[in-house]
């Protein structure tokens, strides 16, 4: 496909961080606000929408979205086009069954979730599939165009749309959960027709022709990812579904604020993604033999990706009380608990999975990888809340936080679970051994620096008379850490310069 250029990967990844990166910033001012302007009860019911859109929205969209990665860079340019059509009228058609299920199904999924509030919320919610189905591949259509500042602008869009039609209307007329759930309609409404035009941007001026990519083709492709997803949904939902039926909607909210992977390393990991499926996909279509090169990509971004999130994990999960109580206020202090258990996901989620097994065509051993762990958390949490902890379901709040902690531990041990496999099978693959995926040694020095520049610092504040409140803390951690981590780094042969170095050459050369 020659309508993808030379621009470098570090310069495509980058322009995918800087849009992740302002998706998170106006993520966590709109929860911070949201939180502080809702009661918990309608905050929380806010966010079981939101899970039952997350929940829902795998398998409507058939796995389709990652079919734009996967076959644009293996289609001529004056094909291009026709094939994001092809993919896009899927997507438009599942977009409005969703829409109809939402609208249809709402008091039944209320029920499920014993929240007779949710069922209003969910019918002003219901119109946003519709509008967002069509726009859903405007990552990997710019990631294999690379022309990822075209994604990262219509996430600013998105996001100030999110602020003007959600956030402001709170903040300003207090509405509750189902007038939130509007005003995500309205911004949906507005990003898909500022979606839809830059999606087609990159092509024009280009010939085009009928791309000989047909939809049973497309859904060959992706039917298994839909599979997957419905397995990493389950894996990814499961907890909330426990925390919400069995502890109730404050809970949730407690819950859902705290059991979140650590942001920046989600900033970072989506970046990633976004570039190398495209990647990994076209070395795979050149034909066999490119393994060597899948695995030396893969190391190396392995590396680089440990030497930014390691640190930022262990920091934060020393100081995890701090950053709820600076984002959340003090009725949320229970969450930072979750925050500390599920910072151990983050010392093993370095790099995405995905993208590298589905370049290779390993869709059916990714969806296979996904399964097992699903029943197994799925058995574990039934467990849990029926045997092990019963007790708060019964007495309406007795020790809720014994029992949604237990629901976090678990899920922590089945993600190990699902990455172990995947990574069973990508060594199976590429010939190549598991232990030699995964630079321990540098993973392990990364790891070490960071545990001492972070607990030394928090043990002398906690003898310091006088320090406290969350952003004085956080304040003088961050700058006794900083202090300490880049010159003990420097010494063991850390190099963040040589890491920052091709980034910097790919801006001034206009990459």
């Amino acid at each position: 496909m020659t309508i993808v250029n030379n621009r470098s990967r570090t310069g495509q990844a980058f322009w995918l961080g800087l849009g992740n990166l302002v998706s998170l910033s106006f993520g966590i001012v709109s929860a911070a606000v949201l939180s502080r302007m809702m009661p918990v009860g309608e905050y929380g019911t806010l966010r079981q929408v939101l899970y039952v859109y997350g929940t829902l929205q795998v398998v409507f969209t058939l796995g389709l979205p990652r079919a734009y990665s996967y076959f644009l860079p293996r289609v001529p340019e004056e094909q291009a086009l026709s094939a994001l059509n092809r993919i896009n009228r899927i997507f438009i058609v599942t977009g409005f069954v969703f829409a109809v299920a939402l609208w249809c199904g709402s008091s039944m999924i209320a029920g499920v979730l014993g929240n007779p509030a949710l069922c209003g919320a969910l019918r002003c919610f219901a119109p946003v599939p519709a509008f967002l189905f069509p726009v859903m591949g405007m990552e990997g259509v710019m990631a294999s165009c690379r022309r990822t500042s075209y994604a990262t602008l219509y996430v600013i869009l998105n996001r100030v749309f999110n602020l003007i039609c959600v956030v402001l209307p709170v903040a300003v007329w207090h509405c509750g959960a189902s007038g939130a759930a509007l005003g995500l309609t309205l911004s949906s409404a507005a990003c898909c027709v500022v979606g839809i035009k830059l999606m087609r941007l990159p092509f024009r001026g280009i010939p085009e022709r009928p791309s000989v990519l047909i939809a049973s083709e497309i859904l060959r492709y992706s039917l298994p990812l839909m599979t997957a997803g419905i397995w990493g949904i389950l894996i990814q939902s499961a907890p909330q579904f426990f925390v919400s039926r069995w502890y109730g909607a404050e809970a949730f909210a407690e819950f859902a604020n705290g059991f979140i992977e650590l942001p920046f390393a989600g900033m970072l990991i989506g970046a990633i993604a976004g570039v190398l499926l495209p990647e990994v996909s076209r070395l795979a279509s050149e034909g066999d033999g490119n393994e060597g090169k899948v695995i030396e990509i893969w190391r190396s971004t392995f590396r680089k990706s440990a030497s930014i999130i390691y640190p930022l994990a262990i920091f934060a999960c020393v100081y995890a009380p701090d950053i709820i109580g600076l984002l959340y206020g003090s009725r949320y202090d229970g969450a930072a608990v979750y925050f500390r258990i599920v910072t151990v996901v983050n010392l093993i989620r370095v790099v995405p999975y995905a993208p590298v097994m589905l370049g290779l065509g390993m869709g059916r051993q990714y969806s296979m990888a996904s399964l097992v762990p699903a029943v197994v958390l799925a058995a574990a949490d039934m467990a849990w809340v029926a045997v092990v902890f019963p007790a708060a379901a019964v007495t309406g709040g007795a020790g809720t936080g014994v029992g949604p902690a237990g629901i976090a531990v678990i899920q922590c041990g089945i993600l190990m679970l699902h990455i172990s496999m995947m990574l069973y099978y990508l060594g199976r693959r590429t010939g190549t051994p598991v232990h030699r995926l995964i630079p321990w040694r540098h993973c392990m020095t990364v790891g070490g620096i960071s545990v001492i520049a972070s607990l030394l610092p928090a043990a002398v504040l906690g003898f310091i008379p006088g320090v406290s409140g969350a952003a004085v803390r956080l304040l003088l951690g961050s700058a006794a850490f900083i202090s300490l981590y880049f010159p003990i780094a420097s010494r063991m042969g850390l190099k963040y310069k040589d890491m920052l170095r091709p980034l910097i050459r790919s801006r001034i050369r206009g990459d």
